[in-house]
């Protein structure tokens, strides 16, 4: 499918059916109801930046008691980081389109008007992020840039690469319906963590009320136009939605790596921490993937009417 056919398909609902999933957006919004400072104070903070069960990577023999916060704080550090790009990089730039009518130009206006509040949402969680980092790292005395080359945007960089035959942004549109599906379902229970520094787990919390939002405005649309699509595009973007799971999960296993190569292990002990702790069948993170990918599953299935 071409670009124009892409922005000149009719919406399989009328306007009239749209229903907002931001009424209320300008008092609820986290970017208008979070109160932030980028000045945070963790000075002679000792606990753990990231939560800490059984057989977390934390918890592997390899890992010092001396090295376990500092690991931690670059795991988080990872995290952040992975959620500015998606947000910023990705997300916001998608949603940016849509609300310029760019991508998808003839959906209701209604519509590309919500794009625009997802979009500044975006932008302002990649503010957060950003700023927490920061008090990470003044935290911690870690002095690493930022990374956006995370694994999961390269791999929707190399999807839209011209070697499948779809729109490059119709590509990126699905990833990020696959991401807001995704990190929904992982906010949802992050900030419960009771031994987290407040200002995190209040991060996760209003990060995940305004994901949920856009996970069902982006399902929203995705059920709209599948209807418009031809059986290949159909096809080729169920395959993809796997394919985003798959990458977008991994994307956790690749910044436990990154993490790993700031201490003393030789590649052979970081690899052996990383089969340890994250392809182990019985794993807290294995059984969590198992149901973030049978989640995802359900959802695409439910909204593609292709149960």
């Amino acid at each position: 499918m071409t670009l124009t056919a892409i922005q000149h398909a009719s919406p399989a609902r009328p306007q009239s059916t749209y229903r907002s999933a931001f009424k209320a957006w300008d008092r609820k919004s986290a970017v208008r109801t979070y109160i932030s400072s980028n000045d945070y104070d963790w000075t002679g903070y000792s606990g753990y930046w990231i939560p800490h069960t059984d057989d977390s990577i934390l918890s592997h023999p390899l890992i010092s008691d001396a090295i376990k916060p500092k690991l931690s704080a670059y795991l988080l550090i990872g995290s952040l980081d992975f959620t500015y790009g998606l947000e910023q990089c990705l997300i916001a730039q998608v949603s940016a389109n849509m609300a310029a009518g760019d991508l998808l130009s003839q959906l209701p206006q209604a519509v590309k008007i919500d794009a625009l509040k997802v979009q500044c949402d975006e932008a302002y969680h990649a503010l957060q992020a950003y700023w927490l980092t920061e008090g990470v790292r003044r935290a911690t005395g870690i002095n690493t840039p930022m990374n956006l080359d995370t694994h999961f945007l390269r791999f929707v960089a190399r999807t839209t690469d011209g070697s499948i035959p779809l729109s490059a942004d119709l590509i990126r549109f699905c990833a990020v319906t696959v991401s807001e599906t995704l990190i929904t379902k992982s906010l949802r229970d992050d900030w419960r963590d009771a031994s987290l520094p407040k200002e995190i787990r209040s991060f996760f919390l209003e990060h995940y009320k305004d994901e949920a939002r856009h996970s069902v405005y982006f399902a929203w649309l995705l059920e709209s136009l599948w209807p418009t699509w031809s059986d290949l595009t159909r096809s080729i973007v169920a395959e993809l939605w796997l394919q985003f799971v798959d990458a977008y999960l991994d994307s956790e296993i690749h910044s436990a790596r990154n993490a790993l190569q700031h201490f003393e292990f030789s590649a052979t002990e970081i690899e052996r921490i990383i089969t340890d702790t994250y392809y182990t069948p019985d794993s807290a993170y294995q059984a969590q993937r198992q149901q973030s990918m049978a989640y995802t599953i359900e959802v695409f299935s439910r909204i593609t009417n292709t149960v």
